[in-house]
């Protein structure tokens, strides 16, 4: 928010969007499975053959606490844009093999002498995000007279909670003619909150208070945002920007689980008819035992999820009301994607094609469709504003398109929020 829809200020007083899907099952593949029961794994059979090789379960949510602009305009026909906002964020990401899916579902005959991955990558972050935005806007001489806007935004990032398995793999091998089976683990999974987790699961904060845990944290990072804009004529204007650049190092209650072992069952042994005992190669009570993972205190850094956005949007003739300009029709095309497959980011681009028509820019109502990205297909939403005196509201999502084909029901998702305009 950089007060583009204000004459001086802007206020959110409620921002929020959730969103959570995959990238293997439709709402029709769930139905499909269901109703033919008898023929269900046929069915997930050819869903697998034609997946991708990772699939991903995400969830996500942001809630913008705090969230404030102004427009300062220069009388030198520039304009300085500048916000502060409190997020508190929360993101978790599944990937899985599909090889990992098809030995479950059919056994590892079919993988016979060859290797499959059958740890899925886990990641899972918790932060409170405060940032600081400024942006300039001016007249390019050396860009014909065009308008330029360069902005940045720094992020000053509280870690919470962090579970992240890095880049551990668990290879499970089938020997030719099932002599034996071998696994090999190569395991670095680091966990990090602001309490300890108690036997239900419950996060135990001790004696810290919980604005003391909101503030301070289990680990502290930076991050930035760097973007700009480019107004090629009245009608079209050019975007890119490179979002969520930065780290998190947690030093507080951070643990690192690892190990490495390569584990072969050749089979079991049975002594005994009535009472018989049975031995095998594998040693140990529970699967920390077998695996003979350890245990350590100490700091560690991730990354954010970084993405970069190519843009551009076409608007009709600009009309001006109350000192805001804005238009009654807009056109917008955007590229997104991200830097490795990790939380939000997927390394698969993804086009959103978007519509809005604005009455008065009192009521704005718009459409949008995606394809590929991080769910993969095809989705369609849309949303609708509407403004009064000082006060907006927002509400829309960016996929609808499960009311109307189920075939579309990868993901869902919701946005609204309330702002005060001036």
């Amino acid at each position: 928010m950089l007060g583009n829809d204000c004459k001086f200020f802007e206020l959110d007083l409620f921002n929020f969007n959730a969103s959570a899907g995959n990238s293997l099952f439709s709402l029709y593949d769930i139905e499909q499975i269901g109703a033919n029961s008898s023929n269900g794994q046929s069915y997930l059979n050819r869903k697998l053959d034609q997946a991708r090789k990772y699939n991903t379960l995400y969830f996500g949510t942001d809630l913008n606490l705090l969230n404030t602009a102004i427009r300062i305009p220069l009388k030198n026909n520039s304009t300085i844009k500048a916000g502060f906002g409190i997020r508190q964020r929360n993101e978790f990401q599944l990937t899985l093999d599909r090889n990992m899916l098809s030995l479950i579902l059919n056994g590892n005959k079919r993988f016979e002498a060859q290797s499959i991955n059958l740890l899925p990558s886990i990641n899972f972050l918790s932060l409170m995000d405060y940032h600081f935005t400024g942006a300039y806007e001016f007249s390019s001489t050396r860009l014909g007279g065009r308008k330029l806007t360069t902005a940045l935004t720094l992020h000053r990032l509280t870690g919470l909670a962090n579970l992240n398995s890095r880049d551990s793999g668990l290879e499970f091998y089938t020997a030719p003619d099932g002599r034996y089976i071998e696994v090999e683990t190569q395991l670095e999974i680091n966990t990090a909150s602001v309490g300890s987790m108690s036997d239900d699961w419950n996060i135990d904060l001790g004696e810290t208070s919980v604005k003391d845990a909101l503030t301070k944290g289990c680990g502290k990072g930076w991050g930035i945002d760097v973007g700009g804009s480019l107004e090629l004529n009245s009608h079209i204007q050019l975007h890119a920007a490179l979002i969520d650049l930065g780290f998190i190092r947690f030093n507080e209650n951070a643990t690192t689980y690892s190990g490495n072992k390569i584990l072969r069952f050749e089979g079991a042994e049975v002594e005994g008819i009535y009472n018989p005992s049975i031995s095998s190669d594998f040693e140990g009570d529970s699967l920390a035992e077998i695996l003979e993972l350890t245990e350590s205190a100490g700091e560690y850094v991730i990354g954010m999820p970084t993405k970069l956005l190519i843009c551009g949007q076409w608007q009709s003739q600009k009309i001006e009301k109350h000192r805001v300009p804005y238009s009654r029709h807009t056109v917008s095309a955007c590229v997104v994607e991200g830097f490795g497959n990790y939380l939000s980011a997927s390394p698969i681009p993804a086009l959103n094609v978007g519509y809005t028509l604005s009455a008065g820019n009192i009521l704005n109502v718009g459409i949008n469709t995606s394809v590929g990205g991080l769910y993969g297909g095809i989705s369609g939403g849309g949303f609708i504003s509407l403004r009064g005196s000082v006060m907006k509201l927002t509400i829309g999502s960016n996929n609808l398109a499960p009311l109307l084909f189920s075939s579309a029901g990868r993901f869902i998702d919701g946005y609204m929020a309330l702002s005060v305009l001036y």
